[in-house]
C-alpha cells in the first residue's frame, strides 16, 4: 500500500510529499523558529542536516524547501529577503500552533 501523500503547489506544478514526512518537517521548522525567534535559511538547512530526528530517504533539503514554501503560502511563517549582495533569507514564525495535516477520505485537511 502506498503511503498517504500531500500534493503541494499551484495548478502548474504539483509536488507529492508523504504526510508523515511533511508533518515531521513542519514540526522541525516551527520548533527551530520557536527556539530562535528568527533564523536564516542557511542556519535552518545546516540544522536539518545535523538533526538525527529527520529521517527521509530522498533529498531532505529539497523536501524541506518545499515544506517551507508551503508554510509561507499558508501564512504560518514569513520569509524576509535581505538587501545587498548576500540576499540572506530570514525566516520568522507568524502562527504559533499550526495544525498538522492528515489524510481524510483521500483528501488532505488540517486536523
Amino acid at each position: 500500500m502506498r503511503p498517504a501523500v500531500l500534493r503541494l503547489g499551484d495548478l502548474r506544478k504539483k509536488i507529492d510529499i508523504p504526510v508523515d514526512v511533511y508533518n515531521s518537517l513542519q514540526k522541525f521548522i516551527v520548533a527551530a523558529l520557536m527556539k530562535e525567534g528568527e533564523i536564516s535559511l542557511n542556519e535552518l538547512l545546516d540544522s536539518a542536516g545535523r538533526s538525527r530526528r529527520l529521517k527521509y530517504e530522498g533529498d531532505l533539503f529539497w523536501c524541506l524547501m518545499q515544506v517551507k514554501q508551503d508554510l509561507v503560502n499558508r501564512k504560518i511563517i514569513a520569509v524576509d529577503i535581505g538587501l545587498g549582495r548576500d540576499r540572506t533569507q530570514m525566516i520568522r514564525l507568524l502562527e504559533v500552533n499550526p495544525k498538522p495535516m492528515k489524510l481524510v477520505k483521500n483528501k488532505i485537511r488540517k486536523k
